[in-house]
């Protein structure tokens, strides 16, 4: 699937919030914000909907998928389609159960749920031309950012909740690396949607890595649920 390489895992704090326009040179404090709202949220779950289509067309719905995410204390879980995505105490899975591919990488202090890598100076050095933040209401902030000639992004729109600084809505346009379709733009439109936000406990065996791996003789093991996935290890510590 054409979304199947859309990652998103979450990375994402509340503060004292004013309700006039952020001033300029102050959007990446609003970045920050809206992913330590997430990063430290003592239990947070949520809905995801992800639809792509044609640039020249964005309303016309091309493909979607759909996922949900819960957050307890700095580790997260997700399932997008049929990936499934784990921050537990250790390290940082990703599950493709259609591929039967588990991959291991470090564990992040900052997820990708604002899909870009915004936490990223080098990143923003060399891809960003503009940051803006404004109020569309009482409730809701959006950030645009455009994008040089040499990045792959064209454009990239948050809305977020200025009390909570909570996602409701991400969209942005991307190069599409095979744009083989005939009357294709090239460009893709990635609309993610918000919903369902709930901050009700949720249990730590939600997040344990147990569930598909385990150590023995100071190796990684796949669970025996698990047998006939490939085990992929991009760690520090398992080079």
């Amino acid at each position: 699937m054409k979304l199947k390489c859309v990652l998103i895992l979450l990375a994402l704090s509340s503060a004292n919030v004013h309700a006039q326009d952020v001033p300029k040179g102050l959007e990446v404090m609003e970045i920050i914000k809206v992913a330590e709202a997430y990063r430290i949220a003592p239990d947070l779950s949520f809905d995801l909907n992800i639809a792509y289509a044609d640039s020249a067309n964005p309303a016309s719905v091309i493909e979607q998928v759909t996922g949900s995410y819960k957050i307890h204390e700095g580790k997260y879980w997700g399932i997008i389609d049929s990936v499934e995505f784990l921050q537990g105490s250790q390290f940082n899975m990703a599950v493709y159960h259609a591929d039967s591919v588990i991959v291991i990488t470090d564990r992040q202090e900052y997820t990708s749920v604002l899909q870009l890598p915004l936490m990223d100076s080098l990143f923003r050095a060399a891809n960003i031309t503009d940051i803006s933040v404004s109020n569309l209401n009482d409730s809701t902030r959006s950030l645009r950012i455009l994008f040089n000639g040499q990045s792959p992004y064209h454009s990239y729109e948050l809305e977020y909740n200025i009390a909570t600084y909570r996602m409701r809505q991400v969209k942005y346009y991307l190069a599409e690396m095979a744009a083989d379709t005939p009357g294709s733009s090239g460009v893709v439109c990635v609309t993610m949607r918000f919903s369902n936000y709930s901050e009700n406990m949720i249990s730590d065996d939600t997040f344990k890595e147990s569930q598909f791996v385990y150590r023995f003789a100071d190796e990684i093991k796949l669970q025996p649920s698990y047998e006939g996935f490939r085990l992929m290890i991009n760690t520090r510590t398992e080079k």
